[in-house]
């Protein structure tokens, strides 16, 4: 929780505590291949990956998402801090794939707000990509799914997508009503 918490924060010096607590986490978990050591082979590709320490994000995100692929819901949750991570290298078809894999998952388990949150990357990433049409309706479905949900700010951040879209496309009316 304490490593968990420096990661949000997102600094450089809170994000090497954040590893330090990490480690002494791995101290305490009893199964190198369980739950806890997923998790923390999540949070450590998260850390590195804002760190910029691309090959060991990469090797955390592997890890972690092989220990927990019989967890629909945290492995979901790990294909979207990868999705993120394949955007920040500029590889928008590996972050789609990601994604996709992501709402596959979040259906299957009737994840409904983790279903809008990954729609809504998925059409963000599609608006940066100037696949416009596509985003709108990846968007529109975050949007309808989220109002199903009490997450108010992504649904609002979803609009706020959909306005930058019509933006795109010269369309101020629409994005003005978004």
């Amino acid at each position: 929780e304490e490593a968990l918490g420096a990661v949000q924060c997102g600094v450089a010096h809170a994000l090497q505590t954040a590893l330090k607590k990490l480690d002494e986490a791995e101290t305490y978990q009893h199964d190198p291949n369980g739950q806890a050591a997923a998790i923390i082979a999540h949070y450590r590709a998260v850390v590195y990956d804002r760190l910029g320490e691309k090959e060991h994000a990469f090797e955390y995100f592997t890890h972690a998402y092989e220990l927990l692929q019989h967890t629909p819901g945290r492995a979901a949750n790990v294909l979207d801090d990868l999705g993120a991570y394949y955007v920040s290298l500029g590889k928008p078809h590996l972050a789609r794939s990601c994604y996709t894999q992501a709402i596959a998952k979040k259906t299957e388990i009737g994840d409904v707000c983790g279903q809008a949150v990954t729609y809504g990357h998925l059409g963000r990433l599609l608006v940066a990509d100037e696949q416009h049409a596509e985003a709108l309706e990846r968007l529109r479905q975050a949007i309808e799914i989220g109002t199903q949900t009490d997450n108010i700010r992504e649904v609002t951040r979803n609009y706020n997508s959909v306005a930058q879209a019509y933006i795109a496309l010269q369309d101020n009316a629409q994005a003005t009503q978004a």
